[in-house]
């Protein structure tokens, strides 16, 4: 009984700790001149930069910074997570 709780408290704790990387990528991407475009399928926005009208889609939720590094690939933006 103690160790399952033990588990459980662990899980848990690393729930918590989980980051979303959402309001991040937005911010980078704001910071380097791009703009919101209009809202995708599901919870995805679609972003642009105005100087080359060049897009990406940004999902609702990112939990994986390697996802959120994939859009700044994809964005050309210098910017590790």
């Amino acid at each position: 009984m103690i160790l399952h709780y033990c588990i459980t408290l662990s899980a848990l704790k690393g729930w918590f700790l989980m980051a979303e990387f959402e309001k991040k990528v937005r911010n980078v991407l704001k910071q380097n001149g791009w703009e919101f475009y209009r809202r995708g399928k599901g919870d995805h926005d679609i972003w642009i930069n105005p100087d080359t009208n060049y897009k990406v889609t940004v999902d609702g939720v990112i939990k994986s910074r390697h996802t959120a590094n994939g859009i700044m690939k994809q964005a050309k933006i210098n910017h590790k997570f």
